[in-house]
């Protein structure tokens, strides 16, 4: 298993960088591309007819098992090996390959020590799969390495190192507890072989990848972890900075550290001055300091440079080759209408057709970028350096100096992911409408079975007519049937508990006990629950009154807090309540009974609104309206000649009756209902999905967007088609449930958050 690795991984390497030319299938390879695949290709041909051995020679006569493992690293890739090395009666020593296994490094560039750690981490799983496989748990396992980095890593507490050093430490030390790790010479290492690859004609005959090291197949004594070195904690930043200091090419994980341009530009300026200070190198400039800390304008400029050189060479290396050379551009090149050019500093600027216009050289010739993280950071200090201006100043500011492609897009997104410049848009994020409850479109055996509940007022009400009456605040209770949108309307003495619930048994006693009520967080309504709850147990006491009342308990729902819209049928209808109170009361301060009548003449009036024709006759104007599933016919209809004084036989049947009842439905359904299918608003689902961890504001009234509470996400309350509407959040002092609504959602991405250590 893995036995070929030395040769595959050059052809792991080969698609790594295949994709990284970012090739169609039909495209024609460049030469040296092609050249490379010929040259793989006869590589893998030459690993025709290789025979291996399937018996590793572990037999009875084995007096002693051991595991020693590999690990390794280069640029391309990182590898690892496991061997079992026998010793038989008769002293003889033997050492075999059971396994191996190599890995393409990121595309994220990592230093020459990370990557050791992720090649022993690739052994510590390897290890642990040949003991469980083999059931080699209690033999000795030896672990060999020829970084000194990674060994003092390793063998050192995980806490003791930053996160991503840790985590590695940490999954090393659990899978293999009891591995004793060592330090192995280079050229002594087999998974070497792996790491930077061998021809397929020398890996038939080639001992160190077979059979491991040649001391392995010698009498040794035990192995010591005294060839292992303790490093102090600085050690992981001591070899990131020579690994980058040894070579002229910046590293991405480097780069990708800093937030800000400024303050990449001054580390990379203190790495250049350092570099100058070790190589006995001085920068040919008058005002560079040597003997202070502050740096000068030309070394930043040095480094603005070298850095911006860099991001170029990345993003254009064919047009960067050519003009090096001096050479024309590919004529399918996205910068070839720009005229570019190779300028004194080496960048690729501009060329325009702007040299005339009495502009800086900047400003005429700027440089060419393109999308990509540092281009990113550049334009984030762009919009910081110009206040947090908006979409038009920040390109201009960006283009006295840069040009930057689709940079109208990118500054977009700049100005859409700062977070204060979100805070102050306050832009309030919605979610598509969601389907309709069940109990809106299922017909119930009658009205107000469900019912939705809302209080509208305060209004102002006296006890008696007269003058010199005081007056004093009274409500309006609105019950609604979800179903049918009949409403029942109570005026209520105050805002309490009490004062409901007489008015919700009045509203009982004339419309019948509904099954489910559906209603805000309103306090009161809260307390109306507690309080029917402990009456109902009270009046569930009577063993003989057990039976009868065990249906009638009332299920309450509530809506998420600050929520209304979530309740918008009943807060439709208390604007419609307001609509014909403010037309027909105005100024005027009725008495309690006279505000009730007034309350009775608008519920009649709210009950006779047309919901669908009761037929398609062209003649018949009559429409299906909520009093039909009340009285038979609209409130507000002229009255019928009484039928008292005609005979028995020739009254309708009370089967007749009940048809006339269950057709009134059946309109409901096929006419009315349909009538519900399409959305008015919030049409579709949300661009952005909250999740959870996701950093949030807290929407308040009463403050300024800038002053809002900062908050996370604890928990997701998704519906039933999946779309989150409402999120549990947490600030510094409280758990809120809130609809996504009184939110504002922040740019900033969970997913490339650092976990805390």
């Amino acid at each position: 298993m893995g036995w070929c690795t030395p040769v595959t991984i050059a052809a792991k390497i080969f698609m790594q960088q295949l994709w990284q030319l970012k090739l169609n299938w039909d495209d024609v390879l460049p030469t040296d591309v092609r050249q490379k695949w010929e040259a793989l290709q006869a590589s893998l041909a030459d690993l025709h007819g290789l025979q291996l051995n399937r018996w590793i020679q572990r037999g009875s006569d084995t007096v002693r098992c051991e595991l020693h493992g590999f690990s390794d690293a280069s640029t391309h890739a990182y590898a690892a090996a496991v061997y079992l090395r026998l010793t038989s009666l008769s002293g003889e020593i033997s050492s075999h390959l059971l396994i191996g296994k190599s890995k393409v490094a990121p595309i994220k560039s990592l230093s020459i020590p990370r990557l050791e750690l992720c090649a022993a981490g690739l052994l510590a799983r390897l290890l642990e799969f040949v003991r469980t496989t083999l059931g080699l748990a209690t033999s000795p396992c030896y672990c060999w390495t020829d970084s000194t980095v990674v060994l003092a890593w390793v063998t050192q507490q995980p806490a003791k190192w930053k996160t991503f050093v840790a985590n590695r430490v940490s999954e090393i030390q659990s899978r293999v507890p009891n591995a004793v790790w060592n330090h192995v010479p280079t050229d002594e290492n087999p998974a070497d072989c792996a790491s930077r690859g061998i021809a397929g004609s020398l890996l038939r005959t080639h001992p160190l990848w077979w059979c491991g090291p040649a001391w392995l197949r010698y009498p040794i004594d035990e192995p010591s972890t005294s060839r292992s070195h303790n490093f102090d904690t600085q050690i992981e930043q001591k070899e990131s900075i020579q690994s980058h200091l040894a070579s002229t090419e910046l590293d991405c994980d480097f780069t990708m550290r800093f937030s800000s341009w400024p303050r990449l530009i001054r580390v990379t300026a203190y790495i250049m001055r350092f570099i100058n200070k070790t190589r006995k190198q001085s920068i040919p400039v008058d005002d560079v300091r040597e003997n202070t800390l502050a740096l000068s304008a030309r070394e930043c400029q040095l480094a603005k440079e070298f850095v911006l050189r860099r991001i170029q060479k990345e993003l254009f290396p064919l047009e960067f080759a050519a003009l090096t050379s001096q050479r024309a551009i590919s004529s399918k090149s996205s910068i070839l209408s720009l005229n570019p050019f190779l300028g004194e500093d080496g960048l690729i600027r501009v060329g325009g057709r702007l040299s005339h216009a009495p502009l800086s050289f900047s400003v005429k010739h700027p440089i060419i970028l393109a999308s990509h993280p540092l281009v990113a950071l550049v334009l984030y200090h762009v919009h910081l350096k110009s206040l947090h201006a908006g979409l038009q100043l920040t390109l201009a500011t960006l283009r006295r100096e840069y040009w930057v492609l689709r940079a109208r897009s990118l500054a977009k997104l700049t100005i859409f992911r700062c977070v204060i410049c979100t805070r102050e848009r306050a832009t309030i994020p919605f979610q598509q409408m969601g389907d309709l409850p069940r109990v809106r479109v299922t017909s119930p055996a009658r009205a107000f079975l469900n019912c939705g509940l809302d209080y509208a007022g305060p209004v102002l009400v006296r006890s008696l007519s007269g003058r010199g009456i005081p007056s004093r605040k009274a409500y309006i209770a609105i019950f609604i049937c979800m179903a049918t949108r009949a409403i029942h309307l109570e005026l209520v003495e105050g805002y309490s508990t009490s004062a409901f619930i007489g008015a919700f048994s009045r509203f009982c006693a004339r419309r019948g006990l509904p099954s489910a009520m559906y209603s805000d967080n309103g306090t009161n309504f809260v307390g109306a629950e507690r309080e029917l709850t402990a009456a109902f147990r009270a009046a569930i006491r009577d063993p003989d009154f057990l039976n009868r009342t065990a249906s009638d308990r009332i299920t309450w729902h509530f809506m998420p807090p600050s929520a209304p819209h979530f309740g918008g049928l009943w807060e439709a209808e208390v604007r419609s309540v307001k609509h014909h109170l403010r037309r027909v009361i105005g100024a005027h301060t009725l008495t309690f009974e006279e505000f009730s009548t007034v309350l009775c003449n608008v519920e009649a009036c709210l009950n006779s609104r047309p919901l669908a024709p009761l037929n398609d006759s062209v003649d018949d104007y009559e429409p299906l309206t909520p009093g039909h599933f009340l009285i038979g016919s609209a409130l507000t209809a002229v009255p019928e000649p009484s039928v008292l004084n005609l005979r028995e036989n020739r009254l309708s049947r009370w089967q007749l009756v009940r048809q006339i009842s269950e057709r009134f439905w059946k309109l409901w359904l096929d006419d009315y209902v349909n009538t519900l299918q399409q959305r008015v608003k919030w049409k579709r689902p949300a661009k952005t999905e909250i999740r959870v961890g996701q950093l949030v504001l807290l929407r308040s009234p009463l403050l300024p967007p800038c002053k809002w509470e900062l908050a996370r996400v604890l928990r997701c309350h998704t519906g039933q088609d999946g779309l989150t509407r409402v999120v549990t959040v947490k600030t510094a002092a409280s758990e809120y449930k809130r609809p996504i609504n009184k939110l504002c959602l922040l740019p900033i991405d969970i997913e490339k958050l650092e976990p805390p250590t």
